[in-house]
């Protein structure tokens, strides 16, 4: 069980790193990112939400 364990996260790493790399409209990067995206669903980035405004 931990070997699946440490798998899924050096996998998980690995679409960090993706994504990290897609943001920053790395070449070829975005076909892998994609792949990836299928197989971790539900861990999309979420914007973060605006603060608000001091009156």
């Amino acid at each position: 069980m931990l070997a699946g364990n440490e798998a899924y996260e050096f996998a998980l790493a690995i679409y960090n790193s993706a994504m990290n790399a897609a943001a920053r409209n790395i070449p070829g990067v975005k076909v892998a990112e994609q792949d990836l995206k299928e197989r971790f669903p539900g861990t999309e980035r979420k914007q973060a939400a605006p603060e608000p405004a001091e009156e």
